[in-house]
């Protein structure tokens, strides 16, 4: 076996050629990749002269915030809103804000427009079909308040129902009238009935529609809250990765001189305040 001792240049090339075959493997096996596990960061860390507990304090302070969650709906809109205590600057919010209404929202897939206005920190996007989906966000005391909205129709879904119940009932009833030559009473009994199956289909449909969509606007809030560190973490910072590509290839390790602390030295916290006005 060799005892072969190798320097801080080829430990870093070692290391960083580790990450790109771990990361073709997984892709060579349909798996997603989108960055590192907490087990890989310490493996990571550890051949690089690292202390196992300090990566496990900096997981800690970068990734455990405060997030909180509001979900609510009118007749016509519902609504997702996430109180998130962070430090990080708002051009990172926008960006991750603007790359999760992208995502979701294809923009080449031609069925809608996007609208945005970096300067109000909104996102504006029209669907082919009338949907319309809003995302702005708003610089808080110590973080940030990120709301999205979405229009889903003209009324309320009891309204809708009765509404759209109507049309089908109009249509069925006159196709069946024709057809059968009800008489008065017949007519008026059949449409009753008519009218009121449809309306009771539609609004199922309709109710559910809406809460599948308040879950999808959830996911997306969700995603974007968890794409945000509590803490902003410099450019000059030991470990550096692309945020939004989890490409393993830009993984730096630094020499172990700059990870030197002394014991007596206290880790920064995470801020511990509310998000105020």
């Amino acid at each position: 076996m060799s005892n072969k001792l190798y320097s801080e240049e080829t430990i870093q090339k070692i290391i960083k050629r580790a990450a790109e075959l771990q990361k073709e493997e997984r892709n060579r096996e349909n798996e997603a990749v989108e960055g590192l596990s907490k087990e890989e960061l310490l493996k990571i860390g550890a051949a690089a002269g690292l202390d196992p507990t300090h990566i496990q304090m900096a997981v800690e302070e970068l990734t455990e915030k405060s997030v909180r969650s509001s979900s609510t709906q009118n007749d016509t809109h519902i609504f997702e809103e996430r109180l998130i205590e962070t430090n990080v600057p708002m051009s990172q919010i926008w960006d991750e804000m603007r790359a999760e209404m992208r995502q979701n929202f294809n923009e080449n897939a031609m069925l809608g427009s996007f609208k945005e206005d970096p300067g109000a920190n909104e996102i504006v996007y029209n669907s082919m079909s009338g949907i319309v989906t809003t995302a702005r966000f708003i610089k808080r005391k110590h973080g940030v308040n990120i709301q999205f909205s979405q229009r889903l129709g003209l009324a309320s879904s009891l309204t809708e129902g009765l509404m759209y119940g109507a049309i089908l009932t109009t249509l069925v009833f006159g196709v069946l009238f024709a057809i059968f030559k009800t008489d008065l009473v017949e007519s008026i009994a059949l449409f009753s009935s008519l009218l009121v199956v449809f309306s009771l289909l539609v609004y199922t449909l309709d109710v559910a529609w809406r809460k599948k969509k308040q879950r999808q606007l959830s996911s997306m809030l969700d995603k974007i809250a968890d794409h945000i560190p509590a803490i902003a973490v410099e450019e000059s910072s030991s470990v550096k990765s692309s945020h939004s590509s989890g490409d393993l290839s830009q993984i730096t390790i630094e020499d172990k001189e700059v990870y030197g602390r002394s014991g007596n030295e206290e880790p920064v916290s995470p801020l511990k305040n509310d998000l105020n006005e």
